[in-house]
């Protein structure tokens, strides 16, 4: 039986690859050697991932509607589970801080103070299929073909307001502006730290700054070559195009 390969991460140094598919499993493996480091397991399609710096974190999120934290190097759990009201599209680790973004078709994004778990949603006008969040405090969304960027300043005050990192309320909601990048994408990735690449309906891979300028890297034909989804790596030099088509 045949399982689809849903999504792709690298680790924060580049040197792990992390495939999530229909088989309910993520398997991790060594980019240097090619090697299978460890595989884990939901109860439903593995549907989002994220590697963690702070904690060193290998984060899943599933159709099961949990959020599973394990140890980055070994696979093993780290955390408890994570509930979600819905089947999540995407997670994010902040760079700096132990705070986890997520979205999913109820169309809210909730960010999740690690430690210890509480939470702040963010009201989202339309469903979130992939959230990303730069080093710099930067959050790009995609909902559809539609990619918008915001910043996390806002809810960056509302945890640094907080005494001993806890909410007196269980919850607290913010608002985000965002402003349009484009309106025909098909699959966002960071590049780097900072920089947004994009992967257009037309087949055209663009790359957006950290100062806003965007720049065409690449024409594919997609009638030819049809590439559904991009990832970057962390250290900015590459990125991966995947297709669910043999090409050739």
């Amino acid at each position: 039986m045949l399982f689809r390969s849903i999504c792709l991460t690298f680790s924060q140094d580049s040197k792990l690859l992390a495939s999530g598919s229909s088989d309910n499993r993520a398997n991790v493996r060594n980019l240097e050697n090619g090697r299978l480091e460890y595989q884990i397991s939901h109860d439903g399609d593995v549907t989002c991932m994220a590697f963690s710096s702070n904690p060193d974190w290998f984060i899943t999120g599933s159709d099961d509607n949990t959020i599973r934290i394990w140890h980055a190097k070994t696979g093993r759990p780290a955390s408890g589970t994570l509930i979600y009201n819905a089947t999540l599209r995407t997670i994010v680790p902040h760079p700096r801080e132990p705070l986890l973004l997520a979205g999913g078709d109820d169309n809210v994004c909730c960010i999740w103070d690690m430690l210890p778990k509480n939470t702040v949603q963010v009201r989202a006008a339309d469903k979130m299929d992939k959230f990303l969040m730069a080093k710099d405090g930067s959050v790009f969304g995609r909902s559809g073909n539609l990619v918008k960027a915001g910043s996390t300043k806002e809810i960056q005050q509302i945890f640094q307001q907080m005494k001993d990192r806890r909410f007196s309320d269980n919850q607290q909601k913010c608002d985000m502006n965002f402003q349009t990048v484009t309106e025909k994408a098909q699959s966002i990735s960071l590049l780097g730290e900072n920089d947004l690449l994009i992967l257009e309906t037309d087949g055209v891979v663009k790359h957006r700054k950290a100062n806003g300028e965007i720049l065409t890297v690449l024409k594919t034909n997609p009638e030819y070559s049809p590439s559904q989804s991009i990832t970057g790596s962390p250290g900015g030099k590459y990125f991966v195009l995947e297709s669910s088509a043999e090409i050739g």
